[in-house]
């Protein structure tokens, strides 16, 4: 019996497909456990090497005092732009803000040629003094377009606001203060005063003292001869 055991190429026990499956649950062991550890290893790595960013708080405020710092020089240079601008309008309004007045006085200019031309020519002298004062009236209707009106003063009450007294003179005639005549016209502007009228103003007479008599001149006595 027992060499017909030791014949025998296996054990009894033993049977040739119990071999096979436990080689192959070996290797499907091994096989898992390394489907294992490959699943495993990429979270392990994520878990390990992922890089936390953490925010600084010093650069946030760095980048806005850059971009408020930005927009202040881009503000200020479109104010002095602005600035400059507006100085040379305001100074190319100056220089033609009378163009208007000027082109309406070139009419005028051109009516006092004639007259001119006209007395040149002529010997009537009311012809040159109609046309001078067609001229003047022009000028007078040029000036009130724009505001600019003469004044009206003789016969009326002194008003320092608009007239200055360059001198005076007593009269009984009028009442004291009013203006007896006009040495250069005055003129408004819009109701106000663009020149004051000068003009000379009344002033009562003056009273002498009561009780005091005004001695009378006497012409001397012509000399005698000596050789009467």
């Amino acid at each position: 019996m027992d060499e017909a055991r030791i014949d025998r190429p296996f054990d009894m026990d033993e049977t040739p497909g119990e071999t096979e499956p436990a080689a192959e649950a070996e290797e499907n062991g091994n096989g898992e456990d390394e489907a294992a550890v490959d699943e495993d290893t990429p979270d392990a790595i994520v878990d390990t090497g992922e890089l936390e960013v953490v925010e600084n708080p010093e650069n946030d405020l760095e980048n806005q005092l850059k971009n408020t710092n930005e927009r202040l020089l881009r503000v200020a240079a479109d104010f002095e732009n602005y600035r400059k601008r507006i100085e040379r309008e305001k100074g190319n309004y100056l220089k033609y803000a009378n163009e208007r007045l000027l082109r309406d006085l070139l009419t005028v200019t051109d009516n006092l040629d004639r007259a001119v031309d006209s007395a040149r020519s002529a010997n009537d002298s009311k012809a040159i003094t109609d046309g001078v004062g067609l001229v003047l009236s022009d000028l007078i209707k040029v000036l009130a377009k724009y505001g600019v009106k003469p004044m009206l003063v003789k016969g009326r009450p002194f008003d320092p606001l608009f007239h200055e007294a360059i001198q005076t003179a007593e009269t009984d005639e009028v009442e004291p203060g009013t203006i007896l005549e006009e040495v250069q016209r005055g003129y408004t502007m819009n109701d106000r005063v663009l020149r004051a009228a000068l003009v000379v103003v009344s002033a009562s007479p003056e009273e002498t003292s009561p009780g005091v008599e005004i001695p009378v001149e006497v012409s001397p006595l012509p000399k005698k001869e000596e050789n009467e």
